[in-house]
Parts: structure tokens; C-alpha cells; sequence
């Protein structure tokens, strides 16, 4: 499936990986991109998003 996200973004699969990894900063256009992949408002996508990053940052204060 990354191949196939990264494909449709018009990027290397390498590139897209960099942006999972948090090497690259996430841009609107990637949000937009990947929600058009994934068929979803871009909004719900950013709010899950921020979910994941908030509760994995509780788990490393924990």
C-alpha cells in the first residue's frame, strides 16, 4: 500500500517513507493527497493524525 500511496502523491516510495518517519515535514498537499487516496475528508485525516501523534507522545512520557 505505500507504493501505491507514494505513487499517487507523484513520489518515490523511499520519499513517502521519509514523511511516515517524520524525516519530512507533512504538508497540506500531502494530507489532501493521501485523504484522496484513502477517499476521506482531508479534515478527518488531519484529526487522526493528531490523535496518533498525541497518544504516541503520552506513551513516550509515560
Amino acid at each position: 500500500m505505500l507504493l501505491k500511496v507514494a505513487e499517487h502523491l507523484g513520489m518515490t516510495e523511499a520519499n513517502y517513507s521519509k514523511y511516515e518517519r517524520g524525516e519530512n515535514k507533512i504538508t497540506v498537499e500531502i494530507i489532501q493527497g493521501v485523504a484522496e487516496f484513502l477517499n476521506v475528508d482531508p479534515l478527518q485525516l488531519n484529526q487522526l493524525l493528531i490523535m496518533i501523534i498525541a497518544t504516541y507522545a503520552l506513551k513516550i512520557t509515560a
